[in-house]
This record gives C-alpha cells, structure tokens and sequence, in this order.
C-alpha cells in the first residue's frame, strides 16, 4: 500500500467513525474486482448513498484517476453518476477535478489515449508473428530464463534459453527420469528443494526462490527440454512431418553408455500420457494421451477452489506462508474424510481443510455476493 492509499484510506475510517463519511475512496487495483467495484461505486454514486450501509456520499476521492476510469465508457459512466449525485465531486490526492463541466477535454485524451491501445494490439500481433516464425525455423524461444539454460548475454552474443546452465543440467535431468520411473511430483520437489550447490546452499529455481510442485511441473512438461517446442497447439514439425527440433541446448536421447541422456520425445509422450491438468498441456489439440490411449480425455477441474485459496499459516521465521493450497484426493486412512486442500509449499504443509466443507461455505459466500449486484 503507498503512502498516499494510506493516507486516502485513514481519511476516509476517520470520517466514518465521526459519523461523516460522505465520499468513496476508490483505491481498487486488480483487475479481477476493478469491474465489480466501479460499477458499484457508480451506481451508489448515482443513489448518492451506500447500497449496504445507506450511508451518504457526495463524491469520489483517489489517488490517481487511471485507478477510477482509463477508458471513455467509464469516465461517461462516472461523469453521470456526479451529475445525478448534484454535486460532482472528485478528488484526485489532494487536487479537485470538476469532471461534470468538462470540456471535453478528458474525453478527447481518453480516445487518444484509446490510439494508443489500438497501436499496442498492432505491435502485439507483430510480436506474435515473429514468435511463430522463430518457432517453424526452431529458433530459440524468448521469455524469462528457465531452470537448467543460461541467461542472456549481450557481450557473447548468448540467447536467453540457448545454452544449457553446467550447474543446474544434472537436476532437470534427474527431475524428468525420476518421474519417467513412477516419482511423485512431491517426492520429486522434495528431492530437489534438498539438494546443494557445490557451494553448498540450496538449488534455487530459476527465480531464485522456493521449489513447489507446480514448478517442476511446469519444468519437467515443458517440451523445451527434448528440444521441442508447441505452437498453436501442436508441436512444431519440418514439412517432413518430424519434430522439429530448436537451436538450443537439450537433451541427447541416446543411451547413457552411449554418452546421452536417456530420455527424449517419447519420455516427454509417457510422462504427458499421465498428466491430467490441462494448463500443463500448453493449449494443445490433441494432447500426448490422446495419442498414447487413441481416446479423447475429458478434463474436468475436480477442485473447484485448488490454486485460489492461500496458506495462512505462520511459519518458524514469523512469516506468512501464503503459498497455494490445492486440492488433493484422500487416500490410505483419511479417505473416509474425503478430499482435502492442502499447502502445496514442501517446505510448509501445515494446511489442510476438507474440500466439501471449504466449497460448500465459499459458493454460498460467492452466490450471496452475486444476489448483490
């Protein structure tokens, strides 16, 4: 939260405990909420008071615009709003702005501002473009650097992603063997989030921080590591039909007394063959268990919360958790209890709810919010 949020918000709890809270602090971020809370800011606006507590309001207070309004639909929507509250008041950090008597100036720097959107789509599908040429010629791809390549150097001339990172190889290696013979995604990320550099510190990811199973999911998945690569879903192939295999370092599919690695495309095909998570499947038409059954697999999210929700526990250094807690199906003893949520850090775990319960709670919590609106 900045300073001035801050400020904005002990404003606004000030005038609420002395019984004069006339004005809605609009410091609303996420995209996801953004919507809901403007349109409800609005409409209470226009009633010049609040829907659920009937306090009154006679303006708007934020500490930027662009938090309120960015395109011209929602500056007329706002601007309509004050003129039916009577007073048209808007208050920007300290600054007041008579929105009401426009002159159409803010209108007119919305729409530009709009150009300027319709030129970011323009270079956007150009970017798109180069990124699908670069893949049918098995370029290598762009993006953040991943476990097991080398950054960028502009000195060398290196690609991000192009050589293999000496150091982190053997555990992306080892990762995708172990789960080719049967490993857990958890024993996997317990195993990994054990081990120690030569320096003897702990293997990092490729963002320095903690292993999660998602992580070396994604790691292990990814079909960069056999030197393939998948675009609009289907992987890249020569105008012979083969795969077509990129410009960077990957694995060697021979076997190990032969000097490779062992593992290739059809390690990639047995481990894919038992995903089940569509997300790890890169939007793929026909996914590698399609092809290993010959049936078309239903993917169904069977958690409806798994991934949303977040773990509050305090852990030993007093710090909040606030990892994924996903969903899990109950085995072994606890099956009579049912599914359960549970942390999905291997360095916390110390998180767990029974799913029916956390779901039966939270879509009564939504479906009420929803009657709302």
């Amino acid at each position: 939260m900045t300073s001035r949020t801050a400020r904005l918000r002990i404003l606004a709890a000030l005038q609420l405990a002395l019984g004069k809270r006339r004005f809605v602090v609009a410091s609303v971020t996420t995209v996801e909420l953004a919507c809901v809370a403007f349109l409800q800011m609005v409409r209470d606006l226009a009633h010049s008071e609040e829907e659920e507590t009937g306090i009154p309001l006679k303006g708007c207070i934020a500490v930027e615009r662009e938090r309120v309004y960015r395109l011209p639909r929602d500056f007329i929507a706002l601007q309509d709003a004050l003129v039916m509250n009577g007073t048209g008041t808007f208050i920007e950090d300290k600054t007041k702005i008579n929105l009401v008597d426009d002159d159409d100036t803010i209108t007119a720097g919305l729409v530009a501002s709009g150009r300027d959107e319709a030129e970011v789509r323009k270079i956007r599908k150009r970017t798109v473009r180069n990124a699908k040429d670069r893949a049918e010629e098995g370029g290598v791809p762009g993006g953040p650097r991943r476990f097991g390549w080398l950054g960028g150097d502009k000195r060398t001339g290196r690609l991000n992603n192009e050589k293999k990172n000496a150091a982190e190889w053997p555990y992306l290696i080892t990762m995708v063997k172990m789960r080719a013979q049967g490993r857990s995604w958890g024993s996997i990320t317990r195993w990994v989030a054990s081990q120690k550099d030569s320096e003897g510190s702990p293997v990092k990811s490729a963002r320095g921080g903690r292993w999660s199973e998602q992580a070396v999911k994604i790691i292990i998945t990814n079909p960069a590591w056999w030197g393939g690569r998948i675009l609009d879903g289907e992987l890249v192939k020569d105008d012979e039909g083969n795969h077509k295999i990129g410009a960077w370092d990957h694995s060697d599919p021979r076997p190990e007394e032969e000097g490779g690695h062992g593992i290739g495309y059809e390690t990639w095909k047995q481990i894919m063959a038992g995903v089940k998570s569509s997300a790890l499947h890169r939007g793929m038409k026909k996914s590698p268990a399609v092809e290993a059954t010959g049936a078309e697999v239903l993917r169904v999210g069977k958690y409806l919360f798994s991934g949303t929700l977040r773990c509050g526990r305090i852990n030993l250094a007093g710090e909040l958790c606030y990892s994924k807690i996903v969903g899990n199906a109950a085995s072994g003893k606890n099956a009579k209890y049912g599914d359960y949520y549970r942390c999905n850090d291997p360095n916390c775990k110390g998180v767990g709810r029974r799913v029916a319960a956390v779901d039966e709670y939270l879509e009564e919590l939504v479906l009420s919010y929803l009657d709302k609106l």
